[in-house]
């Protein structure tokens, strides 16, 4: 089955570079140029990512799972397998974003990805709830290891 991954970072050439990567790795990507729209897409309040940019998020509907195997672990929807989320962004970081959704109580497999190889930066990182850190730039052998990751996961029984 193919992976789902959303790829968020404010950096154009980022975001496409990794999103061609991913892709030819067979993955269906998806990408957010900032925290809340990445957080609204996580938490299913809008599918708009490369669908439709200009799609407004949809509060009112609830969440439907689509049939390409989006997991769906107890009251929530998981939309993506792997969420790839820079930290440093404009409206909401990285940082905050990951712990609201670690508030939810949503387990949604996150890799925090970094421009600063500060250890202290990246334990910050993983102490708000990532489950793995990547630092800039990011090669394709780490995307590689980040993915059969999220596929052990997958196969996981929740």
């Amino acid at each position: 089955p193919t992976m789902i991954v959303l790829v968020v970072d404010d950096d154009g050439l980022t975001r496409a570079l990794m999103s061609r990567t991913l892709s030819r790795l067979g993955c269906d990507v998806s990408t957010a140029e900032n925290g809340k729209i990445a957080l609204e897409m996580i938490a299913g309040r809008s599918s708009a990512g490369k669908r439709d940019p200009n799609a407004e998020p949809n509060v009112d509907s609830p969440m439907e799972v689509d049939g390409n195997g989006a997991a769906s672990n107890g009251p929530f929807t998981y939309n993506y397998d792997v969420i790839f989320l820079d930290n440093e962004m404009p409206v909401l970081s990285g940082l905050v974003v990951v712990t609201k959704l670690r508030e939810m109580g949503r387990r949604d497999f996150v890799v925090g990805v970094t421009g600063n190889t500060l250890v202290e930066d990246q334990k910050e990182y993983f102490e708000a709830g990532v489950d793995h850190v990547l630092t800039k730039p990011v090669f394709e052998t780490s995307l590689v290891e980040m993915l059969s990751i999220a596929e052990e996961r997958r196969r996981r029984p929740a």
